[in-house]
This record gives structure tokens, sequence and C-alpha cells, in this order.
């Protein structure tokens, strides 16, 4: 019974801990349609989205029919050089650029009855 207690407790104090970043649902009146997930490969003042970073190949992928999830372990690009997250708006050629901070270790992204839902905890 301890034990349980015990595990119980750490996990409401990881949840406590934990950072959560979410693309937002629109931008200038546009819907969320997709996202994508940059490592960064240098920590340079110079350091450039062209030369500096590399896209992450999710780590699972689903599809059934339309709709669709994905999920990127993210532990060692956050625990590196740092993650950016990279929002994609329908209509809008400029995606909404975030780093993502320390404090998550997934990233998932989630196509459901055509709403589009991006997030890292």
């Amino acid at each position: 019974m301890r034990k349980i207690i015990i595990c119980l407790f750490l996990m409401m104090v990881s949840a406590a801990h934990a950072e959560v970043v979410n693309c937002p649902a629109f931008r200038e009146g546009k819907k969320l349609t997709d996202a994508a997930f940059f490592e960064w490969t240098s920590s340079s003042a110079g350091r450039t989205m062209a030369n500096d970073r590399k896209p992450l190949a999710p780590d699972e992928s689903r599809a059934e029919g339309e709709d669709w999830f994905q999920r990127w372990a993210v532990t060692h690009a956050v625990k590196g050089y740092g993650l950016q997250m990279v929002c994609e708006y329908q209509g809008l050629k400029a995606g909404l650029f975030i780093e993502v901070g320390e404090k998550v270790s997934a990233c998932t992204l989630t196509k459901k009855a055509g709403v589009v839902k991006v997030g890292c905890q």
C-alpha cells in the first residue's frame, strides 16, 4: 500500500512540474492544419533555421481514414540544443514558431473529425 501511495505522489509531483505547450487552434482567424517539430543542432548565437536544425520524424504514427495521430519522444532534443514547434494554419504562408521548453518529454499531433490539435507536455 505504501508503494502505491509513493507512486501516486511522484506522478502528481511530475505532472505539477510538467510544462504544456500547444499550438493555438486559430491564428489570424485561420484554423490550425498541421505542425512540424525540429531539433536544434547547435547553440551558437548565429544559428539559422536553414543550417542548424533538423526535422524530427515521429516515433509513432497511425491513420484511420481522415483521422490521424503522431507522437514524438523529445527528451533528447530539449536536453540537447532545443526543440522548435512550427504550427501551420490554413491559408497562411508563415507558420507560428514556438521554442519548446525543457520540461516536456513528448509531443503529439492529432486530427479527429477535421480538428487538428498539437501540443507538448
